[in-house]
């Protein structure tokens, strides 16, 4: 089951700089966890049973990557996926629970589904997630993603 969760905050450790990303630490219920993280602001957070989902961007206004983590419970990160592209622009909005998906809008009217996975899955790099998205190198997979972006006639 997915929820909402205001438990977790993010301390950042440093802003960022020409050459280097924001950098900060995922704080539970304002304990440090040891991990550390790039970007700075939490813009949503959804508990899982077996972990958490962490929706983060770096505050950059006219190049706003979002970062979508996924930790287990010990915050040891398990996943991650950045969503953007450079000169591109964009901001998290609508973020709804759907049974085991989570939708949200980010860069235009693109509608976004989520959904994590019980076990690792297969991850086929530049094949197994819709364009504008980038992991780091591997083969296992812990969430997938989905986009639909809004048509020119739906406008």
């Amino acid at each position: 089951m997915m929820n909402f969760t205001d438990s977790i905050t993010l301390h950042i450790i440093h802003e960022d700089t020409e050459f280097t990303p924001a950098k900060s630490e995922i704080l539970f219920e304002a304990t440090p966890t040891g991990t550390f993280i790039e970007g700075k602001i939490l813009e949503k957070a959804v508990a899982l049973d077996n972990g958490y989902l962490l929706f983060i961007t770096d505050d950059i206004p006219e190049e706003e990557f979002l970062t979508v983590l996924l930790c287990n419970k010990k915050f040891e990160l398990l996943d991650k996926a950045l969503i953007g592209s450079a000169m591109s622009t964009g901001d998290l909005r609508d973020v709804q629970l759907h049974g085991d998906e989570v939708h949200f809008r980010f860069i235009g009217d693109t509608v976004w589904r989520l959904r994590p996975l019980a076990h690792p899955a297969l991850r086929l790099p530049l094949l197994s997630d819709p364009r504008g998205v980038s992991r780091p190198l591997g083969l296992r997979q812990h969430f997938t993603l989905h986009a639909e972006p809004k048509r020119a006639s739906q406008r």
